[in-house]
C-alpha cells in the first residue's frame, strides 16, 4: 500500500468559505476544549483520558441546546480532530514534540480534516466535500486509487486547499542490492545545495536572500500601520504573499534537486549525512541561510522518493568528519577551516574541491556502514506490481554542473 497526497488550490464561492471558516472554528474549538479537559483531567486525578472517552464527551456536548451549533459542520471533522490530538500527546510522551498548545483564532494557518465522504470530479474540475458541496477546483494533476482523507487548509495568503490522500494500491517496490558502482555520494552544503560524488553541482539559489530587499520594505510599511486597521490587514497580505512566493521557490527547488538524484540517476543507492539541522541553525551566523536551503526537508524528500523508486538511503554519522578527511589516503586535515573552499592533502598532495571531497568520502563511508551489514550481490529485480513515481522534468534556471572524472582524478593525482 502506498498512500500519497495529492493538493490543489480552492476556488469557492462567498458561501462556502463562509462554511469553511465555520468548520475552521467549530474544529479548533473542539481542540480546545478536548486539550483543556485532558490537562485539567490529569492534573485532578493523575491519570489521562483515552481519545475514546474524549469522543464520547463531545457526543454528550452536542447533545445539549448550548452546544447545537457543533450540529452545522461534518461530524467526522470532530474524529479527526481529537486524532490529532491524540498523536500530539503520543508524539509529546515520546519526546518528538513539545506539549500540545492551544490553537488561537488570530493565527493565519487554519485547517480541518475530512476523514471520508470526499469525491474528485477531473472532468468537471471540482472536489466534493461533506458539508460543503462540490467546489471548483484547480485540478491540474490526476490521480488513480481509493480517496483516504481530505484536508481543507486556509494560507497566511487567503488561499484555500485541499490536500487529498490517496491509496493507490501498489505495493512499494523491492529495495535493490548494494553496489559499490552504482552508489552515489551527496554532500549538503549552504555555498552549492547538493555535490554529488560523480561530480554533480546543484547551486544554491536562496530565495530567502533574493526576496530580502522586498521584504524589508513591505516590513517597513507594515511598522507604520496602526494596529486593527484595514490598511495594516491588506499589507499583511502582501507580506504573505511574499513569503508564500519564497516557499514555494524553495519547494520547487527541492523538488528538482532529489528528483534529479533520485529518479534522474542511474544509481541504485545514495548515501548522505544524518545532519542535526535542529543544531546547526542555532549558529548565529548561518541560521538564516540553514534556514532558507531547508536541508531537513530535502532529507524527507529523499527518503519517500527512495522508497518509491525502490533504491536505498544510506545515512552515514554525523560526527564523520567527511570534510577534513582525505578520499584518497584517508589522512585528517584538523586544521581546516570553514573558509577553505579547495581542500589540498598534506599527505599525499591530492588538490580537489572541498564539497566534492566531502562527497567521495560519504559514499565510501556509506559503503563501508552498509555492505558490512549486508554484503554485495548481484542487482535485485523490483516487485512486478510495483510502479516508478512519475516526476515532472526538471524546470528551466537550476544549475546542474559537472566535474569531468571526478573520482578518476583524484585517484590520478593519488597515483602521481
Amino acid at each position: 500500500m502506498t498512500l500519497k497526497a495529492y493538493q490543489y488550490s480552492l476556488k469557492p464561492t462567498k458561501a462556502q468559505a463562509d462554511l469553511f471558516v465555520l468548520s475552521f472554528g467549530h474544529n479548533r474549538f473542539v481542540w480546545n476544549w478536548a486539550l483543556a479537559l485532558k490537562s485539567r483531567y490529569y492534573r485532578r486525578f493523575g491519570q489521562s483520558l483515552s481519545k475514546r472517552q474524549l469522543q464520547d464527551q463531545l457526543v454528550k456536548k452536542k447533545n445539549r441546546d448550548r452546544y447545537a451549533w457543533l450540529y452545522q459542520v461534518n461530524a467526522q471533522s470532530y474524529l479527526a480532530t481529537l486524532d490529532h490530538l491524540d498523536q500530539a500527546f503520543s508524539d509529546f510522551f515520546n519526546g518528538k514534540k513539545k506539549y500540545p498548545r492551544f490553537k488561537s483564532k488570530s493565527s493565519h494557518w487554519h485547517g480541518y480534516q475530512n476523514p471520508q465522504h470526499t469525491d474528485v470530479d477531473f472532468e468537471q474540475g471540482c472536489v466534493k466535500l461533506p458539508k460543503i458541496g462540490w467546489v471548483k477546483t484547480t485540478l491540474h494533476r490526476p490521480f488513480e486509487g481509493k480517496i483516504k482523507t481530505s484536508t481543507v487548509k486556509l494560507t497566511p495568503s487567503g488561499r484555500y486547499r485541499v490536500s487529498i490522500l490517496v491509496d493507490d494500491g501498489l505495493d512499494l517496490p523491492v529495495p535493490s542490492t548494494i553496489e559499490p558502482d552504482l552508489t552515489v555520494g551527496v554532500d549538503l552544503g549552504i555555498k552549492s545545495l547538493a555535490v554529488a560524488s560523480d561530480g554533480t553541482v546543484i547551486e544554491n539559489t536562496q530565495p530567502l536572500q533574493a526576496a530580502l530587499v522586498t521584504l524589508k520594505k513591505e516590513q517597513r510599511i507594515l511598522s507604520r500601520q496602526k494596529k486593527g486597521s484595514k490598511s495594516r490587514a491588506k499589507q499583511r497580505l502582501i507580506i504573505a504573499k511574499c513569503h508564500e512566493k519564497v516557499a514555494n521557490i524553495r519547494k520547487h527547488l527541492l523538488h528538482q534537486v532529489s528528483n534529479h538524484l533520485v529518479s534522474k540517476n542511474q544509481a541504485t543507492s545514495i548515501c548522505i549525512e544524518d545532519l542535526h539541522v535542529k543544531g546547526l541553525i542555532r549558529n548565529k551566523k548561518l541560521s538564516r541561510h540553514i534556514a532558507d536551503i531547508a536541508w531537513g526537508e530535502l532529507l524527507r524528500q529523499f527518503e519517500y522518493k527512495c522508497a518509491w523508486q525502490g533504491k536505498n538511503l544510506i545515512t552515514i554519522d554525523r560526527f564523520y568528519p567527511s570534510s577534513k578527511t582525505c578520499s584518497s589516503c584517508g589522512s585528517i586535515k584538523h586544521d581546516l577551516k570553514l573558509s577553505d573552499r579547495w581542500y589540498a592533502c598534506d599527505h599525499c598532495g591530492v588538490e580537489m574541491d572541498r564539497d566534492l571531497n566531502a562527497a567521495i568520502n560519504i559514499k565510501q563511508q556509506g559503503l563501508k556502514q552498509a555492505l558490512e551489514q549486508v554484503g554485495t550481490t548481484c542487482a535485485v529485480k523490483c516487485s512486478p506490481k510495483s510502479r516508478l513515481a512519475q516526476s515532472s522534468d526538471l524546470a528551466k534556471g537550476t544549475e546542474f554542473t559537472q566535474y569531468e572524472s571526478a573520482e578518476t582524478n583524484a585517484r590520478t593525482a593519488h597515483a602521481v
